[in-house]
């Protein structure tokens, strides 16, 4: 019995790891599309700022 609570206990951890992961996964994908979306603002930015020094 206490060998099948240990069990369920490890399963329980593996699943909110899981869950942690996909969470962070989800995260980290916002996390790029941002730092891309800074990155296009900077280049655009660059680019105009070099017009106005002509």
């Amino acid at each position: 019995m206490e060998q099948e609570q240990v069990i369920q206990s490890i399963n329980s951890k593996v699943h909110q790891n899981a869950q942690a992961i996909l969470q962070l996964v989800d995260l980290m994908e916002r996390l790029t599309k941002s730092s891309e979306e800074i990155f296009q603002v900077t280049a655009e930015y660059q680019d105009k700022a070099t017009l106005f020094k002509v």
